[in-house]
């Protein structure tokens, strides 16, 4: 595990007046994914972002750096706590527009929690809401009494094998 910090690029008056991340700050934190043979990013948060007040600055970051995470070839979660200020739904809505996967840990005022996917590779028909838990030692786990559907009893036969191509659709059964 290898752990970095905002700490040299945080917002300050003179970030501000520079409107996006500084260039060596992903040059070096590329650096140290490829050297170190990372392959899994987690980006908490990304919040600092927006002291990018500019819609089209914001925009052809979040581009930039979705394409940079892409050609480096490594898998990466970025997160978000729940946008209140207009620059923070901003960037949320410009995030969501780049990514291929968004979802949303929701808490409800029973205190009931889940999780929502929001998008998922262009796909219309997304999954209702799983309920889940934090159990101690063994960290989020589907929430009591929420057991998934039983599993469809196995054919007697095995499918007949495909004559052509395997068509990606064909490989999920709803």
């Amino acid at each position: 595990v290898t752990l970095l910090e905002y700490a040299n690029i945080m917002p300050t008056p003179e970030f501000e007046k520079n409107l996006t991340l500084p260039p060596g700050s992903f040059m070096e934190f590329q650096d140290i994914v490829e050297s170190s043979g990372i392959r899994r990013v987690v980006i908490d948060t990304v919040l600092p972002w927006v002291a990018i007040p500019q819609k089209d600055k914001l925009t052809k970051h979040i581009y930039s750096f979705i394409q940079a995470i892409e050609r480096m070839g490594v898998t990466a979660l970025l997160t978000l706590p729940k946008p209140v200020s207009p620059l923070a739904f901003t960037l949320k809505n410009r995030l969501e527009e780049q990514v291929p996967i968004v979802f949303s840990l929701n808490l409800d005022d029973d205190g009931q929690r889940s999780l929502l996917i929001n998008k998922y590779l262009g796909e219309v028909s997304l999954p209702p809401p799983v309920p889940f838990v934090i159990v101690p030692g063994s960290g989020i786990v589907r929430a009591p009494g929420q057991a998934s559907a039983p599993a469809a009893a196995s054919p007697a036969a095995a499918p007949p094998a495909p004559e052509g191509p395997i068509k990606f659709a064909s490989a999920f059964r709803p």
